[in-house]
Parts: C-alpha cells; structure tokens; sequence
C-alpha cells in the first residue's frame, strides 16, 4: 500500500515533497549514467556499419559514373545493405532498456512499489527491437540519400567520374548535411589556394563522421532509458501499484532547446497522457529531438 502523508501535519509534507525530488532525480542520473555508458557501444557499431560501406570496386563505381547510372552507383556502393549492418546496435538498445527498467524498479522498490521485473521486460525488449528497427532504416536512408546527392550534384556539374568516386568515399556514413559541409570545405580550400588540401579534406570528413556517429549514440541512448523508464512506470500503473492520481512532469535540461523543451517546463500530465511539446507535437516521454537531454519526474 502507497503511504500518503497527512494533509493537516504541513511540516511531513514538505518532507515528503524534498524526498520525491531526490528520489526523482536519483533516478534519472542513475538512467542517464547508463545511457553515457552505452554510448560507445552504440557508438561503434555505427561506425563499424560505416565503415564496412567502404569496400566495394572502386573502378566499377567509376564505370558506372561515366555512364551516368546513379541508381547502378547506389548499388555498388552496398548503400542497400547499411540497415543489415546497422541493425547490430539492436543488442545494444535493447540491453540498455532492460538495465534502465531494472534502475527504475530498483527506485520503485524504494517508495514500497513492488513489480515483477518478469511483467516489465516483454514490453521493454518489444519496443527496443521496434526501435532498432526503425532507427536503422531511418538511419540507411538519411545515408543514402547524401550518397544520391554527392553523385547527383557532380554529375550535373560535370565533373570527373574520379572526383566524384573520390568525394564518396570521403562522405561515405554521414549524412547530406554533413556531406555537403565536407564538400564547402574542400571548395574553400580550393578558393584559397591551401596546400594539402586532400590530407585537410579526409580529416575534416573524419571528424564529421565521429560526430554524427556521437550524435546518433547519445541521442538514441537517452531514447532508450526514457523509453524504458516510461515502459516500467507505466507496467506498475496498469498492475494497479501506482496510484490513479500519479502524474508525469517535464523536467527540461539545462541547456533545453528554446523552441522545443524549454515551453513544456513544469508541464504535469497523466500516466497515459502525452507531453505538448513548444512546436505542438505530442511526446510522450523525453527524448524530444536530437541530443535532448530532458526528463521527467513522477508525482504523486
């Protein structure tokens, strides 16, 4: 039985409010410190998937360039295959889920709210392997869809099937933002008249690649526990072990975007009710966009 403080004794309410915050925020350092610990993980099996793009017949990918064939391109460079390759990160989502269920009902068990981890993980490992599954796609096809640019944009410029074959590779697992970022730099260079602009070139594309793959780590991490953490609270309400009044309330990170998180500031909603987010998209957990580092706290 969930114990309530007496409304007529002010002073065990303040006590119990000071104790819900830290209990509250207890939990969601514990979620976000075995969210950063997955990171790497999450990390290099992007960048395993990415790198395993590279190999491929570099004259045949030139041959089809001369010929002006982008789809025959696409296919050379094993574009088809990255969701295959990515999907090796599933594990990993999926065990960070399950760690993150067993922190939440670890700080359930705390407040005298006992669920059978048995009842909380089907859910948890279910919504991990849609994730994945979903993330990989999304992920293949924001890849491609930079490699089609790359190619597309040299052809209509005329430029050399070498140079572009020579610009793949280099942008080869970011995505067109990033890929075109790679490719204003090297123009810049070139405008300048800067020597060793290849070696300047590879660099900078690696560093473009480090960082889409952090971004996608820690933003598909923090994902995952918030996932997770809703899945548990939300199992032990359906169980009837939290009660009917519990609500859900934002907690925007410090540096929450202004657009986006910074609005729900402070916004309480129900168990099965979603966030509004500052742009008037429904969210039901943190997570809002990439690299949110928001989240929530349970009221009784």
């Amino acid at each position: 039985m969930w114990l309530f403080p007496r409304l007529s004794s002010p002073q065990p309410v303040l006590v119990s409010i000071a104790k819900e915050t830290s209990n509250n925020d207890k939990l969601t350092q514990a979620l976000h410190r075995a969210a950063d610990l997955a990171d790497p993980k999450i990390r290099r099996r992007f960048r395993e998937a990415a790198d395993k793009l590279t190999d491929y017949d570099e004259q045949e990918l030139v041959d089809a360039l001369q010929r002006g064939d982008l789809n025959r391109a696409l296919f050379i460079l094993n574009i088809q295959d990255f969701p295959a390759l990515f999907l090796t990160v599933s594990p990993e989502i999926t065990a960070l889920a399950i760690r993150a269920v067993e922190i939440t009902l670890a700080n359930l068990a705390t407040r005298r709210v006992q669920v059978d981890i048995v009842r909380v993980n089907p859910r948890a490992v279910a919504w991990a392997r849609r994730y994945s599954s979903k993330l990989v796609v999304e992920i293949g096809d924001t890849t491609r869809e930079a490699l089609r640019t790359i190619i597309a944009d040299g052809l209509q410029a005329g430029n050399n099937p070498r140079v572009i074959a020579r610009d793949i590779r280099q942008v080869i697992g970011l995505n067109t933002q990033r890929a075109k970022a790679v490719q204003n730099y090297r123009t810049r260079l070139e405008a300048a008249g800067e020597k060793g602009i290849e070696r300047k070139v590879e660099r900078h594309a690696a560093k473009q690649l480090r960082d889409r793959a952090e971004t996608i780590a820690r933003t598909e991490a923090i994902n995952s526990v918030s996932a997770a953490r809703y899945i548990a609270m939300d199992t032990a309400y359906d169980l009837g072990q939290l009660p009917r009044s519990v609500k859900r309330k934002w907690i925007p990170a410090a540096n929450a975007c202004p657009k986006v998180c910074a609005p729900m500031r402070g916004q309480v909603v129900g168990m099965k009710e979603d966030f509004i987010a500052g742009d008037g998209r429904r969210i039901k957990h943190p997570g809002a966009h990439v690299l949110c580092r928001c989240s929530e706290a349970t009221v009784f």
